[in-house]
């Protein structure tokens, strides 16, 4: 993840691609935090490898989703709090028949 602010999506790709050289077989996903009004910018630095980028002030959820991105951790969470929302409204009782009052 780099701050947009450096100006310079060359080098902040060349920064990834040593990064992604160094982690082997373990997968880089390039994020880039911009302001608004540089959100054009990210034309640059997708060319430069970036896959992501988030717009300043970063919400939470959206830091959290984008380092997550990808991950079966993630999925397998999303997975989990689905079933669970399934399984809770399944054994409610429905009004109307037989099980509501």
């Amino acid at each position: 993840m780099v701050d947009g602010r450096c100006g310079v999506a060359a080098a902040a790709g060349r920064l990834l691609s040593r990064a992604r050289q160094a982690a082997g077989a373990q997968a880089v996903r390039g994020v880039v935090v911009l302001n608004t009004a540089a959100k054009a910018d990210f034309v640059e630095f997708r060319g430069a490898g970036f896959a992501a980028y988030l717009v300043r002030p970063v919400r939470p959820r959206s830091l959290l989703t984008q380092l997550g991105a990808g991950s079966a951790h993630s999925s397998d969470t999303r997975r989990s709090r689905q079933s669970r929302g399934r399984a809770e409204l399944a054994s409610r009782p429905t009004p109307g028949l037989g099980g509501g009052r």
